[in-house]
C-alpha cells in the first residue's frame, strides 16, 4: 500500500539544480531527514507543521514525514542520503515576507513564521521562480526505507553553541542594564510611540524607532550576546556609536532619543585640506552637551580627481551638511 511524505525543496537549491515536477508524474529525490529538534520558528517552510520533521497532508489531515531534498550535502554514516522516487501528488510554493531586524538598520531578513502558500501544478519551469522553498507531497511504495535523522558531531557542537549564546542573552536580560533597555524601550513607546514606529526583541536587547516624520533621525540600538564583549552598537541618523553595556551608557542612550526625538541631531562634513575631510554625527543634549562618532577620513583612490568610494558614504556626501528635524 502507497504510503505519503513531504519533500521540502530549499529554493535556491531548486533554481540550481532541482529536477522538473508535475502534478501525477513520477520524480525522484535525493532526500536526508530533518532533525526533529530544530524550532519550527526559525528553520524555514515548516509551518504548518506538528514538528519539523513532521508536516501535515491538509487533504488527509493527518501527519507524513517530511525529508529535505539534499544534491550538496555530504553524505555519511551521520549524514545518509537516499534516492526515492513517488508519484507528485501536490506541490507548494513557499514565499515569506521580508522584514526589518530590529536593531540593524538597513536589514531585512525572511518572516519564517508566517509563510504565504501557493498551491502550483508543476515545478520547474521558470514560472514558480520567485518561491523561496518548495513542498512536494510524494507517494512512494509502502515498504520504502527512509533515511533517519543521526544527529553529526558538527551539529551538537553547533547546538551546544547556540544553547549557550541564549543562556548568555537570558542572563543578561535579567541584569541592570538588560532591566534598564526594557525600561527604556517601553518609555519609548508610551512616550513616542504615536509618532514613531519601534520595532524591539522581546528582551530588548535588539530595538529600532523609526520616526514617521520624513528628515527625522532614527535610532537603532543592539547589544551582542558573545563572551567577554558585552557591548551596546548604537546608530543614531548616520552616526555609530560602540558603547560598553553599563548603566551610564543605557542613560547616553535616553539622552540619543530625547536628542532625536527633539530634532537635535546633525550630520557633518569637516572640510580637509583636499576637500574630503571625515564626516560626523553630533547628537546634543537640552542642556548643551554633546556626543560625536567620527568616520575616518574619506579614502580616495586612483589620480586626477578619479576617485571611488562606498555607497553609504557617497549618499552622506550627497545628502551633505544637516541638522534632522524633530519627530513631530
Amino acid at each position: 500500500m502507497p504510503r505519503r511524505i513531504e519533500v521540502l525543496i530549499v529554493g535556491w537549491e531548486q533554481q540550481c539544480c532541482g529536477v522538473p515536477a508535475r502534478l501525477g508524474e513520477t520524480v525522484s529525490y535525493r532526500l536526508a531527514a530533518l532533525d526533529p529538534g530544530l524550532d519550527p520558528a526559525i528553520d524555514p517552510a515548516l509551518e504548518p507543521a506538528i514538528d519539523p520533521a513532521l508536516a501535515l497532508d491538509a487533504a488527509a489531515d493527518v501527519a507524513v514525514p517530511r525529508l529535505l531534498s539534499d544534491n550538496h550535502g555530504e553524505e555519511s554514516a551521520e549524514t545518509p542520503r537516499l534516492n526515492i522516487s513517488g508519484l507528485v501528488a501536490g506541490i507548494t510554493g513557499v514565499t515569506y515576507p521580508s522584514v526589518p531586524v530590529a536593531g540593524m538598520p538597513g536589514t531585512r531578513t525572511s518572516d519564517t513564521a508566517h509563510p504565504q502558500l501557493h498551491p502550483l501544478s508543476e515545478l520547474g519551469t521558470g514560472d514558480d521562480a520567485e518561491m523561496n522553498d518548495y513542498l512536494v507531497l510524494l507517494d512512494i511504495p509502502g515498504d520504502t526505507v527512509l533515511p533517519l535523522f543521526v544527529p553529526s558531531a558538527e551539529r551538537t557542537v553547533h547546538q551546544d553553541r547556540e544553547a549557550h549564546t541564549a543562556r548568555l542573552r537570558a542572563l543578561r536580560a535579567q541584569g541592570e542594564v538588560g532591566m534598564l533597555l526594557r525600561a527604556l524601550a517601553d518609555d519609548a513607546a508610551t512616550r513616542l510611540g504615536a509618532r514613531a514606529r519601534i520595532l524591539r526583541s522581546d528582551d530588548a536587547a535588539a530595538v529600532t524607532i523609526e520616526p514617521r516624520r520624513a528628515g527625522a533621525a532614527a535610532l537603532h540600538w543592539m547589544r551582542s550576546a558573545e563572551d567577554g564583549a558585552d557591548g551596546i552598537r548604537v546608530h543614531l541618523g548616520d552616526g555609530v556609536w560602540n558603547l560598553p553595556a553599563d548603566v551610564d551608557q543605557v542613560e547616553l542612550l535616553r539622552e540619543f532619543l530625547d536628542a532625536a526625538a527633539a530634532g537635535r541631531v546633525e550630520e557633518r562634513i569637516v572640510q580637509g585640506g583636499d576637500g574630503f575631510g571625515p564626516l560626523q554625527t553630533v547628537a546634543t543634549t537640552a542642556d548643551g552637551r554633546s556626543w560625536t562618532a567620527t568616520t575616518d577620513r574619506l579614502a580616495r583612490f586612483g589620480s586626477g580627481g578619479v576617485f571611488a568610494m562606498a555607497g553609504p558614504l557617497a549618499l552622506r556626501l550627497e545628502r551633505g551638511s544637516h541638522r534632522y528635524v524633530a519627530w513631530e
